[in-house]
C-alpha cells in the first residue's frame, strides 16, 4: 500500500511539474517544483505515521501476506508448504480430544453446549505455544477447558517451508456437546 500511494503521489507532482504552459517564468516554475517537493514530503511523513502505527499495534507485524512476525521477534507462518501435523494425524488428534476433554461440570449440569475456536503456533520443534480463544462459546469454562487441553497437547510434526521446520500458526475448532 505504501507504494502504491508513493507511486500515486510521485505522478501528482510529476503531473503538477508538467502542466506548465511555457509562458510560466522561473518564479512560477520553482513554485511548482516547491509544490510537487511538498506533496513528497508529506507522502513521507504518511508512511512514517503509517509505520509507527503498524509498531503500535505491538503483537504481531505483517511481514506479508502468507506470515507475520510475533512480539517476540519470531517469523510465523499462516500458509506453510506442509501444515503442522498432530502425532499419528487427524483421527488421532480426535481420539485425544474424546479422551482428555473434561466437560465443565457447571456447563453440563446446565446443559450448556458450544464451539471454541481456539488457536495457537507449532513451533520448529512441534511444540504447542501461544495458545488463546479467537471465537469464544458464551460459557467461560468452555473456553477455558479448550485451552487447557491444547496446551496440553504433545508435540507436533511441524510445518516446513521450503523443506525446513517453521513455526506456524494453527486454529482448531473444539466442540462440546452433552451426549
Amino acid at each position: 500500500m505504501k507504494t502504491t500511494h508513493n507511486l500515486l503521489v510521485l505522478l501528482l507532482a510529476l503531473v503538477i511539474a508538467s502542466c506548465g504552459t511555457g509562458k510560466k517564468g522561473n518564479e512560477e516554475e520553482a513554485s511548482t517544483e516547491q509544490n510537487a517537493e511538498a506533496l513528497m514530503e508529506e507522502s513521507k511523513e504518511m508512511d512514517a505515521a503509517e509505520d509507527a502505527s503498524v509498531e503500535d499495534e505491538g503483537t504481531q507485524a505483517a511481514v506479508d501476506e502468507s506470515s507475520y512476525t510475533d512480539a517476540s521477534g519470531r517469523l510465523v507462518y499462516l500458509l506453510p508448504d506442509v501444515n503442522p501435523e498432530f502425532p499419528g494425524g487427524e483421527k488421532a488428534l480426535n481420539k485425544y480430544f474424546r479422551s482428555e476433554l473434561k466437560y465443565p461440570e457447571s456447563a453440563e449440569e446446565n446443559g450448556i453446549e458450544g464451539r471454541v475456536v481456539v488457536q495457537f503456533v507449532v513451533d520448529e520443534s512441534g511444540s504447542v505455544q501461544d495458545v488463546e480463544v479467537v471465537e469464544p462459546a458464551e460459557d467461560e469454562s468452555l473456553n477455558e477447558e479448550a485451552i487447557r487441553v491444547v496446551k496440553e497437547m504433545p508435540a507436533w510434526t511441524p510445518a516446513t517451508k521450503n523443506g525446513e521446520p517453521v513455526n506456524a500458526q494453527f486454529k482448531l475448532p473444539v466442540n462440546f456437546t452433552i451426549l
